[in-house]
């Protein structure tokens, strides 16, 4: 069983991410806490989280010289709070497919089972798909705060477009590890396009 908490407290999660090592200690305690599964959504989800709030932060810095700014901050910590609520759904989706995968020569019907299991198996490959789609927003969020932004903070804006990125990459991996317990292919292919998405976001911003 996943020690993962069932549900992520929002504001403390951002208090935790603040630059105090031993804050930032506890939360990577957690993802490797005795006897939990590995947390691989979740991980991909905080460090989305902490792109998008290091986007904020660019955003914030850039008042002064880019009207955008206010928005972009707004939307910022939107895409933050929506990540870290992902985090928390694919910790109880990841669960329940190893616990439905390790029931499935249990008794009962072998077709009850086997939709049982598709379902179990869809659902985890839907939670980092959506962790996906929301670090891609974050990303190409991240690359317009680099290319507007006050010149400052345009490379902490790129560091965090890059961050993004390869969480939407790492969520797409793990939704093509679901493909071969059963997932849909389509969703595969909607967790490559999301994470190809964020990676030309992040490739792209000087231009």
């Amino acid at each position: 069983m996943s020690k993962f908490p069932p549900r992520f407290d929002h504001e403390r999660v951002g208090e935790v991410l603040r630059f105090d090592h031993e804050r930032v200690a506890e939360v990577l305690e957690l993802l490797a806490a005795d006897g939990a599964q590995p947390t691989g959504g979740p991980a991909a989800a905080i460090v989305a989280g902490l792109a998008a709030t290091l986007t904020a932060a660019a955003a914030d810095r850039s008042r002064d010289g880019w009207p955008e700014a206010g928005g972009a901050r707004a939307q910022a910590l939107a895409l933050r709070r929506r990540i870290l609520g992902l985090a928390s759904e694919d910790a109880a989706a990841y669960a329940a497919a190893r616990a439905a995968l390790a029931n499935r020569g249990g008794e009962g019907e072998s077709e009850s089972r086997d939709v049982e299991l598709g379902e179990t198996v869809r659902l985890a490959a839907e939670a980092p798909l959506q962790i996906g789609a929301v670090a891609a927003d974050v990303a190409a969020l991240a690359a317009l705060v680099a290319a507007h932004g006050a010149p400052d903070v345009q490379t902490d804006a790129a560091i965090a477009s890059l961050l993004a990125a390869a969480a939407a990459q790492s969520a797409a991996r793990l939704v093509e590890i679901n493909l071969v317990a059963g997932a849909d292919p389509d969703l595969v292919q909607h967790a490559r396009s999301h994470a190809d998405t964020a990676a030309r976001a992040a490739a792209g911003w000087r231009r």
